[in-house]
C-alpha cells in the first residue's frame, strides 16, 4: 500500500474572490452526435420517462458519455454535446455565469459540440469538436489559458495552440492539452514546474513542454504531469526532469492526485497499483481485476471488469460508497451500482455513468451540492443526479 497516504484533517475551502466575468462565449459549432438513446423531445421539455427517487431524479434517457469531478464540483457532457455541471461555484466552475454554489446540474453557457471535459480543482476545460479547447471556472495562476488571470464563469477560449488537439487533462491548477503530433502543451500555476517548460513561471497562455518521451497518456497531479508511454512505463514529470513510478511498467490507466503527490494506475493484468511521493507503486489489498483508476483527495476509486465499483482510503464523508463512514485500506465495493463505464474522483466524491443510458450517480461529500441530488447532505451510497430538462 502507498506509504504516505493522507488522512486530510479539514476540508479544502473555496475562497477565490471574482473580480470580472470574461466576455468572450464560444462561436455555436455543429453538435457532435453522443451515442446514447435519445427519446425525441419538442420544445425542449423532459422525456416522460422521469421516475423519482430518494435523493434525486432518475432520467435514464438523457445522459452523456463523460463525466468530471474537481474539488467541490462535477460535470458531465449531456444531450448530444451539451455540459451540465453542479456544485461549488464560488470561482465559476460551474460555467453557468453566475458565482453561487449550484445543488443540481445546470448548463454550461453556450456551449456546443463538446467532445471531451477534464476538471481541476476549481477549473473546468471542454475539448470541442473543431478543436478547440474552452475553460472557465478560477484563473488565478493563468489555468484557464486565455492570456489572464480573471476567473471566468463562463467558458473562454484557449489561445495560441499550434496543431489539432488529441487530449486534454487538468491538474490542481493547470492545464495541458496533447497534440495530434504528440507534443503536449500545458499552461497554468507552474510552481513546481508542473509545465515543464524548463521554468518555474506561471504561464496564462500555452507552452510547449519539453518531455523527451512520446506519451501514450497523461494526467495532470498537483505539481507535477504524470504520464505514461507506449509501453506502459509511468514517469512523474516537473522541471522537465522524469523521475520513474517503480514496479510499474504495463500500465493502461492512469491518475494523479491532483492534491498530493500520490497516483494510481491500472495494469495490463487488471491489478491496481498506488503509489506515494517514494514512487514505489503497491497493489491495494482486495482489489478486484479492474479497468480504470481514479485518485481523490485521500481515497481512491476504480471500475472494475465486472462494471462494479471499489474504493479505499478515508472515508470521513461517505466517499468510499460502502454504506459506512469507515476508513478502509483495502478495496471495498460501492453499494448498488453495476454496468458502470465512466468514473470521476474528486477531492472528496466521486460520481459514475452507468448503463447504455448513462445514468449519472455520486456519493461522498456534499457540502456544496456537488452530488448534484438538490441536497447538502453527505452520502455515504450513491445517489441519482436531478438531470435538468433539455434544452
Amino acid at each position: 500500500t502507498p506509504t504516505d497516504t493522507a488522512t486530510p484533517t479539514s476540508t479544502p475551502t473555496e475562497t477565490a474572490t471574482p473580480t470580472s466575468t470574461a466576455t468572450n462565449t464560444p462561436t455555436p459549432t455543429t453538435i457532435v452526435t453522443i451515442t446514447t438513446p435519445v427519446i425525441p423531445v419538442t420544445g425542449g421539455t423532459p422525456p416522460a420517462l422521469v421516475i423519482p427517487v430518494t435523493g434525486g431524479q432518475l432520467i435514464p434517457v438523457t445522459g452523456g458519455n463523460i463525466i468530471v469531478s474537481g474539488l467541490g464540483h462535477s460535470c458531465m457532457t449531456y444531450n448530444n454535446g451539451q455540459v451540465i455541471c453542479w456544485g461549488l461555484n464560488a470561482s465559476g466552475q460551474v460555467g453557468d455565469g453566475t458565482f453561487k454554489d449550484q445543488h443540481k446540474p445546470v448548463y454550461v453557457k453556450d456551449l456546443e459540440g463538446v467532445l471531451n471535459l477534464t476538471a481541476g480543482s476549481k477549473h473546468t476545460c471542454a475539448l470541442l469538436i473543431d478543436d478547440e479547447i474552452w475553460c472557465w471556472g478560477e484563473n488565478s495562476s493563468g489555468q484557464l489559458g486565455n492570456g489572464s488571470n480573471v476567473n471566468s464563469n463562463v467558458p473562454v477560449k484557449v489561445i495560441d495552440l499550434p496543431e489539432k488537439v488529441l487530449s486534454i487533462t487538468a491538474g490542481e491548477e493547470f492545464t495541458c492539452a496533447q497534440l495530434i503530433n504528440q507534443d503536449v502543451w500545458c499552461w497554468g500555476k507552474n510552481n513546481f514546474g508542473q509545465l515543464n517548460d524548463g521554468t518555474t513561471t506561471n504561464q496564462s497562455k500555452p507552452v510547449k513542454s519539453k518531455l523527451d518521451t512520446m506519451l501514450a497518456q497523461i494526467s495532470g497531479g498537483q505539481g507535477l504531469l504524470l504520464g505514461s508511454d507506449f509501453l506502459g512505463s509511468v514517469n512523474q514529470w516537473a522541471k522537465v526532469q522524469a523521475a520513474a513510478v517503480k514496479q510499474l511498467a504495463d500500465s493502461l490507466s492512469i491518475s494523479a492526485n491532483r492534491w498530493g503527490n500520490t497516483g494510481c494506475a491500472v495494469t495490463s493484468d487488471g491489478s491496481v497499483k498506488c503509489w506515494g511521493s517514494n514512487l514505489i507503486s503497491a497493489p491495494i489489498k482486495d482489489a478486484l481485476p479492474a479497468m480504470e483508476v481514479g485518485a481523490g483527495l485521500a481515497h481512491s476509486c476504480d471500475i472494475n471488469t465486472d462494471e462494479t465499483v471499489s474504493c479505499w482510503g478515508v472515508n470521513v464523508s461517505g466517499q468510499l460508497g460502502n454504506g459506512t463512514y469507515d476508513d478502509s485500506p483495502s478495496a471495498t465495493l460501492v453499494k448498488n451500482l453495476n454496468t458502470v463505464h465512466t468514473l470521476a474522483v474528486g477531492a472528496n466524491h466521486t460520481c459514475t455513468l452507468n448503463g447504455t443510458s448513462n445514468i449519472a450517480m455520486c456519493w461522498g461529500e456534499n457540502i456544496y451540492g456537488q452530488l448534484g441530488n438538490d441536497s447538502t447532505i453527505n452520502s455515504n451510497m450513491p445517489v441519482y443526479v436531478t438531470l435538468p430538462a433539455l434544452q
